[in-house]
């Protein structure tokens, strides 16, 4: 039900997070050794995680308040 698809939203908001930080500090090791900033890929990543990041918000909230309602869909 909507409790499972709840928990396996977090799991995926966490892996998102936790990606985005290591991306970060990858990136701010690659820019301090080589001088390089890969801004396009940058913008890139952070755009998909940061859609997938709402969508999932969204899929929460419309989530609670179903709950709230006491609609079983």
């Amino acid at each position: 039900g909507g409790e499972r698809v709840l928990r396996t939203v977090t799991k995926f908001v966490v892996f998102c997070i936790t990606f985005l930080v290591l991306y970060t500090i990858a990136s701010l090791i690659i820019f301090y050794k080589t001088g390089y900033e890969a801004s396009t890929l940058t913008n890139m990543v952070f755009t998909v995680f940061g859609i997938e990041l709402v969508s999932c918000m969204v899929k929460a909230i419309i989530n609670g308040r179903n709950k709230g309602n006491g609609s079983s869909t």
